[in-house]
């Protein structure tokens, strides 16, 4: 696929990242909870275990952290989910 300009690429990147982290995010909080009041805890859960996610991946990508730091990580989610 061609784009005309830069901005119609950045705005299809952008459009499908967009729906592709909202289904992510929605498809994380049905999992989590049942109930409307779970569903809401639900969904700041998923935004912190994301956000620490790219955050980690930031650092990867700037040699500030190695992947024993991943791993160790990785760990620790499963013992809090």
């Amino acid at each position: 696929m061609h784009f005309r300009t830069k901005e119609d690429l950045a705005a299809a990147y952008l459009r499908r990242r967009t729906g592709t982290w909202r289904a992510h995010v929605e498809a994380e909080v049905q999992a989590r909870a049942d109930d409307p009041a779970g569903r809401v805890l639900a969904l700041f859960d998923v935004f912190h275990v994301s956000y620490h996610r790219q955050c980690r991946l930031v650092q990867l990508c700037d040699g500030a952290i190695t992947a024993a730091h991943l791993d160790r990580d990785a760990r620790t989610l499963k013992l809090l989910v």
